[in-house]
């Protein structure tokens, strides 16, 4: 190998070829040439020599192609860059290119990474950004013109790189992150490799400080991914005491002298709201003979319930409601009062509501006690 500073210590060392017969001709222009070339004019030849060719240093084998790779890479800014706080939003990133699932992305936290902090851009040696909404971070970081940088989004132990390989190829080059999602994008530096892994890393323009993770757009129409709106949609959590459970229902009213929840009972055919009885067994619940109905004779005694059809005659109302039947001597409709274990559908008592007042569940018999004196409801199980 070449060595300099021998050459230079050697009177007898010449960097000219053997001599030959127009030597002669040029000896004067030879003795100004040696003049010219000293020592150190000498050295600075040779180290633009080593570039070209190749060289090796502490070890290492520099070939001359990634000699020229290296001088031709972006390295502005390598610990002298500015001041300059990075926005990465996520609303229009392709979350079907993250390795996890980010969900309501409440769990999910990002990176940002420079050349200067990583030769490899390296999950581990980025910086923390700050959350600072749903899907949205911020850095402030010292970056320079044309410096490779990048961002990662992690959950848990498992992170996504924007930037990276475009092909599967060494241990850098995974074919579980291949194609980066920036690959072969113009906002992108390509780098190629001698054993053939091709890199693509973003680079850092002045005034451009906004980005989309794995996209080269600087903007996005949308201020927070989809998952977001899930979060901000999701039910109000149920209320915890037993009067905001009851006035949360549209249909029930609390009584604070008793602290007790009760039905509201809206017009019917068969009566007004309020002059609907409450059940003997339940006498929170509306004791209604017909369903609710839309009434417009009984202001000041019920409301409508909302949405509810117009009522129908009582006779017609009564008729038309399972397990009802109307009495024309008192015209007034009752529940149909069917078998039990222990009573015949016509010995069960009633309530002041004209409702049955059963003394076991509903039935259905096999025996013939109940003949003429009771029916079995239909579809109700063997007593």
């Amino acid at each position: 190998m070449f060595n300099a500073r021998r050459a230079f210590a050697t009177p007898s060392a010449s960097f000219a070829r053997a001599p030959s017969e127009s030597d002669a001709l040029l000896d004067d222009a030879g003795t100004q040439a040696r003049r010219w070339l000293t020592p150190r004019r000498a050295l600075a030849v040779a180290c633009v020599a080593l570039v070209g060719c190749g060289f090796v240093i502490a070890g290492d084998v520099t070939t001359g192609k990634d000699a020229m790779r290296a001088m031709a890479t972006p390295r502005a800014g390598l610990g002298a860059g500015t001041a300059q706080t990075l926005t990465l939003n996520t609303a229009c990133a392709d979350v079907g290119e993250l390795n996890f699932d980010p969900g309501d992305w409440s769990n999910v936290g990002a990176k940002f990474v420079r050349k200067s902090m990583s030769g490899d851009l390296l999950f581990e040696s980025g910086v923390e950004m700050t959350k600072t909404g749903c899907g949205r971070y911020e850095a402030t970081v010292d970056i320079g013109t044309r410096e490779e940088f990048g961002f990662f989004l992690y959950r848990d132990d498992v992170f996504s790189s924007e930037i990276g390989c475009s092909a599967a190829g060494s241990d850098k080059c995974p074919s579980s992150r291949t194609p980066a999602p920036l690959a072969e994008k113009p906002c992108t530096f390509k780098t190629e490799m001698a054993n053939g892994d091709i890199f693509w890393n973003r680079v850092y323009k002045d005034a451009t400080n906004s980005f989309t993770w794995g996209k080269c757009q600087d903007e996005c129409p949308q201020t927070e991914p989809a998952g977001c709106s899930a979060t901000a949609t999701s039910p109000t959590p149920p209320p915890q005491t037993p009067q905001e459970q009851c006035e949360a229902d549209a249909n029930r009213w609390w009584q604070a002298s008793s602290s007790t929840c009760y039905e509201t009972c809206f017009n019917s055919a068969s009566a007004c709201g309020n002059q609907i009885s409450r059940q003997q067994n339940h006498p929170t619940e509306c004791a209604y003979m017909t369903p609710a109905c839309a009434r417009t004779d009984c202001v000041g005694n019920g409301l409508n319930k909302p949405g509810v059809p117009t009522c129908q005659d009582p006779q017609t109302a009564c008729n038309a409601t399972p397990d009802r039947w109307w009495d024309t001597s008192s015209s007034k409709c009752y529940e149909s009062c069917y078998n039990t274990a222990q009573q015949c559908g016509n010995h069960v008592g009633r309530d002041w509501a004209g409702m049955c007042s059963y003394n076991g569940p509903v039935c259905a018999r096999s025996d013939n006690a109940c003949d003429g004196q009771g029916g079995n409801k239909p579809g109700a199980p063997p007593c």
